[in-house]
């Protein structure tokens, strides 16, 4: 860790000699952010807090440093890759070897701040913002005059990229991958049920009680190939992964007994940080959409949730989201978009109490308590 940081302050500060003459183009921003960065870097490496407070504010530490790392090393790399090669190599090219190299030396950073945390709060938000960290990354890549879009090849290297990482520290704590098998004490009548309700919310896309009940027909996604993959990868197994992998498993304590109370926060905290991810999408669709789409996004959250639990695997939960997200609304990016009206409002608050009705029914059930202690023995294994 102490390479990468000691890289992460020179190699900008040795760019910005050449920023004059436009060989590396990048800021003061930039030169700050990487010295803060490996400053931090060090901080970490060298501190040991001997104080609940001090120890709050490593936490907070270590929260930064998750953040503005990747983007500093990023940064770095890029510079002396400007440097050392100029325009010589393509930049696609130079881009994927970059985030290759990053991916790698991410390791030292995510088993320094990452993998020794034990409390289950700070793990699941040490990892999900390690996770969001890639997010700016693809957008340092203008320093080697790669044109970055949400579907280049450099933003989907990051995306797996992150991804297996962040299942590596998922290993590294205990917890298994998702299995594809379903419970073998599951009932599949409950089942049946639970994937009935959750599938209700296809009539979003109706506009009104009298499509729905006389002319509703669902639409299937017309894009391309390419359209499809981008939503099925990058919106709805994305999603999946944070919200029943990395933002669910965790909450189960694995030192301890099986707890039905478990099984219940597990559904609510993943379902509540469910919803509020929407919050994102307050600047295109306004407040007053977004509040109802965060409504929807916890009790969508609740039944998937819920599913996943029940049956030990989210890839139930990953199919209902595709088929919401290319059959149900296909045409647009959100239901949502499209404003408030009083059906739409009806129909979340109608099918919101629904989900959330099936879902409790079924966790408060004592005769179904051995699918979700399967489960729970699953993660201990």
């Amino acid at each position: 860790m102490k390479i990468e940081c000691a890289g992460v302050v020179i190699l900008p500060l040795l760019a910005l000699l050449f920023r004059n003459s436009r060989i590396v183009p990048i800021d003061q921003t930039d030169i700050i952010m990487a010295v803060v960065a490996g400053l931090l870097g060090f901080l970490l490496v060298l501190w040991q807090p001997r104080s609940k407070v001090n120890h709050f504010i490593q936490q907070f530490v270590r929260l930064v440093e998750l953040f503005i790392f990747p983007a500093s090393l990023t940064t770095g790399l890029c510079a002396l890759t400007r440097l050392l090669v100029g325009e010589l190599i393509p930049a696609n090219i130079l881009a994927y070897i970059i985030i290759l190299i990053l991916l790698i030396c991410l390791f030292p950073l995510i088993q320094l701040v990452i993998v020794p945390e034990s409390n289950t709060l700070f793990r699941m938000l040490f990892i999900f913002v390690f996770f969001a960290s890639r997010v700016p990354l693809s957008m340092r890549l203008y320093i080697i005059n790669y044109s970055s879009s949400s579907n280049s090849v450099a933003t989907w290297m990051l995306l797996i990229g992150f991804s297996m990482l962040c299942i590596y520290v998922m290993r590294e704590w205990g917890y298994p991958l998702p299995k594809f098998r379903i419970n073998t004490t599951v009932n599949y009548g409950w089942l049946l049920l639970l994937v009935v309700v959750a599938l209700l919310e296809l009539g979003l896309s109706a506009g009104s009680w009298h499509v729905i009940f006389t002319k509703f027909e669902l639409q299937v996604a017309s894009g391309s190939i390419g359209y499809i993959l981008a939503t099925v990868i990058g919106i709805c197994l994305k999603e999946e992964f944070i919200f029943r992998y990395l933002m669910l498993f965790p909450l189960f304590d694995r030192r301890k007994a099986f707890n039905h109370s478990q099984i219940i926060l597990g559904v609510l905290v993943s379902s509540l940080l469910f919803g509020l991810w929407h919050v994102q999408n307050i600047p295109y669709q306004g407040l007053a959409a977004t509040s109802l789409q965060v409504v929807s996004g916890f009790t969508a959250g609740v039944i998937w949730s819920t599913i996943c639990l029940y049956t030990g695997t989210i890839w139930i939960a990953v199919i209902l989201h595709c088929l919401l997200d290319l059959v149900g609304f296909p045409e647009v990016s959100s239901v949502y978009a499209q404003g408030v009206s009083p059906f739409l409002i009806q129909f979340t608050v109608v099918v919101g109490i629904l989900e959330i009705m099936v879902s409790t029914f079924l966790l408060v059930n004592r005769n179904q308590l051995g699918a979700f202690e399967e489960t729970v023995k699953y993660l201990d294994s």
